[in-house]
C-alpha cells in the first residue's frame, strides 16, 4: 500500500506545474470573500468590546459615586439625630427657664394669694422702698424677657438647622435613587452588548467553518487536477516511475509539492497583510477569527488561502519546497531565523526589498526588516521556495 501512495506523491510533483491555474483560484476567491466577512466580524467585535469597556468604566464610576452618596446619607442622618438630641436638650432647658420665671412670681406672692406688680409697688413703706421695688421688678421683667427671647432664638436656630439637614438628606436620597436607575440602565446596555458579542462570536465561528470548507475544496480541486494531469501525461508518468524506482520517495511529513503561479504568491501575501495592526501572537495558535497566530500557524494559514497546504511547525516547514540561496530569494519564499537558542525557531514569508511578514512574538502579524538589527543577526540563511 505504501508504494502507490509514494507514486502518487511523485506524480503530483510533476503534474501540478502544468495545471497550476486549475479552478483553485475560484475557491480562493470564495475564501477571500469569506475572509472579508471575518474581518468585518472582527471589526464589529472590537467595537462591541470597546463599548463594553466604556460601560464597565461608567458602572464603576457610578458605583463609586453611589458609595460616596451612601456615606454622605449616613453622615447626614447622624447629623439629624445629633440635632434632634440638641433640640431635646434645648427644649429641656426652655422648660427649666419657664420654671425659673414661675419661681420668681411665687417669691413675689407674699400672702399666698396672687400679687401683681402694682400691689408690690403700692406696698412700699417709703419712697426709697418704692424705688427699690420698682428697680427689682424692672430687673426681673427684663430677665424674663431675655429668657423668652433666648428660647425663641434657640428654637428657631434648631428648627432651621434641622430643616437644612433634612433637605440635604432628601437630595442625597434622590441622587442615590437616580444613580441606582442609571446603573440598572447601563447594566441592561452591557447585557445587550454582551449578547451581540456572543452573536458575533457565533457568526465568526460559522464564517471560519465556511472558510475552512472552501480551503479544503480548493485543495481537493488542486489535488484532483494534478492527478488528472499526471494520468494524461505519459512523460510525467514515466518520470514518476523513474523517481520511484530510484528510491526518491518523498516523506509525507516533510514534503510539499512546489507549485507555480504569481497569483498564488500575491494571494498568500495579500491574505497575510490583512492582519497587519489587528492581530496578536499566540503560541500554537492559528485563529483567523480572533487574529491570533504563532509564526508557523500564520504561514500555514496564509498559504492555505491560495489552496496550498504546508506544514504547521517550523520543524516541518524547514524541509518543504526547494532550498534556494539567500541571494536568489524572492517574494513568497519562506525565510528562517534562529531565535530563543533554537535553530530555525522562527519563520516568515519574504516580501522583497529585505523585508518579511510574520507573526512576531511581541506584536502579532508585522512586517520586519531582515537586513539590519535583530532580524539580520537572527537570519540563518535558510530559504525555502514553495511557489515557483
Amino acid at each position: 500500500m505504501k508504494k502507490p501512495l509514494t507514486a502518487l506523491s511523485a506524480t503530483i510533483v510533476l503534474g501540478i506545474g502544468a495545471f497550476s491555474s486549475v479552478p483553485t483560484y475560484t475557491y480562493a476567491e470564495t475564501s477571500n470573500s469569506i475572509q472579508s466577512k471575518i474581518i468585518q466580524n472582527q471589526t464589529e467585535k472590537a467595537k462591541i468590546d470597546e463599548q463594553i469597556a466604556r460601560l464597565e468604566q461608567t458602572i464603576a464610576e457610578n458605583q463609586k459615586v453611589m458609595e460616596e452618596t451612601t456615606e454622605k446619607i449616613a453622615a447626614t442622618q447622624a447629623k439629624i439625630e445629633q440635632l434632634q438630641a440638641e433640640k431635646a436638650a434645648i427644649q429641656e432647658q426652655m422648660a427649666k427657664r419657664e420654671e425659673q420665671i414661675k419661681n420668681r412670681l411665687r417669691v413675689m406672692q407674699a400672702g399666698g394669694g396672687p400679687l401683681g406688680y402694682l400691689e408690690v409697688l403700692l406696698g412700699a413703706t417709703d419712697f426709697e422702698d418704692f424705688i427699690s421695688r420698682a428697680s427689682a421688678i424692672s430687673t426681673l421683667t427684663k430677665a424674663d424677657q431675655d429668657l423668652i427671647a433666648k428660647q425663641e432664638e434657640d428654637k428657631k436656630a434648631i428648627e432651621e438647622t434641622e430643616k437644612a439637614a433634612q433637605d440635604e438628606l432628601n437630595k442625597l436620597n434622590d441622587m442615590k435613587e437616580e444613580l441606582a436607575g442609571m446603573q440598572s440602565q447601563i447594566a441592561e446596555q452591557k447585557s445587550q452588548a454582551e449578547s451581540i458579542k456572543q452573536q458575533l462570536a457565533t457568526e465568526g465561528e460559522q464564517l471560519l467553518a465556511q472558510k475552512l470548507a472552501a480551503e479544503q475544496a480548493a485543495q481537493q480541486a488542486a489535488l484532483q487536477a494534478a492527478v488528472t494531469a499526471s494520468t494524461n501525461n505519459s512523460t510525467n508518468n514515466t518520470s514518476s516511475k523513474t523517481a520511484v524506482a530510484k528510491g526518491n520517495k518523498p516523506s509525507s511529513s516533510s514534503f510539499v509539492p512546489t507549485v507555480s503561479g504569481g497569483n498564488a504568491i500575491n494571494t498568500v501575501i495579500s491574505a497575510g497583510k490583512q492582519f497587519l495592526g489587528n492581530s496578536s501572537y499566540g503560541f500554537g495558535k492559528a485563529d483567523p477569527v480572533n487574529g491570533v497566530f504563532d509564526c508557523s500557524g500564520f504561514v500555514n494559514w496564509a498559504f492555505a488561502q491560495a489552496g496550498i497546504s504546508v506544514g504547521r511547525s517550523t520543524g516541518v516547514l524547514v524541509g518543504q519546497g526547494t532550498k534556494v540561496a539567500p541571494s536568489d530569494m524572492r517574494p513568497g519564499d519562506l525565510v528562517f531565523f534562529n531565535t530563543d537558542g533554537r535553530t530555525n525557531g522562527h519563520v516568515g514569508i519574504y516580501l522583497g526589498n529585505g523585508q518579511f511578514i510574520g507573526s512576531q512574538t511581541s506584536y502579532g502579524v508585522r512586517i520586519e526588516n531582515m537586513t539590519s538589527g535583530y532580524w539580520a543577526n537572527a537570519f540563518n540563511g535558510n530559504v525555502r521556495r514553495i511557489i515557483n
